[in-house]
């Protein structure tokens, strides 16, 4: 009966450990991260090959050869 309690007592301990280490990478990742922040609308803009954009994207395309 001893040796039951001590799997289940180091399975516990595991479970405890890996949540902990899962919430506090999250919670680092969280402070870390790193929002875009666009200082004027021109940095905003979509970079096509330097050619300004002309009218919106959502057009129908039909991908056909």
């Amino acid at each position: 009966m001893g040796n039951d309690v001590d799997a289940w007592g180091a399975a516990l301990i595991f479970i405890g450990l890996s949540t902990i280490l899962l919430g506090g990478a999250v919670l680092a990742a969280w402070i870390l991260r790193v929002t875009p922040t666009y200082e004027s609308s021109l940095k905003a803009d979509t970079y096509e090959c330097g050619e300004e954009p002309d009218g919106s994207a959502w057009i129908r395309f039909h991908p056909r050869y």
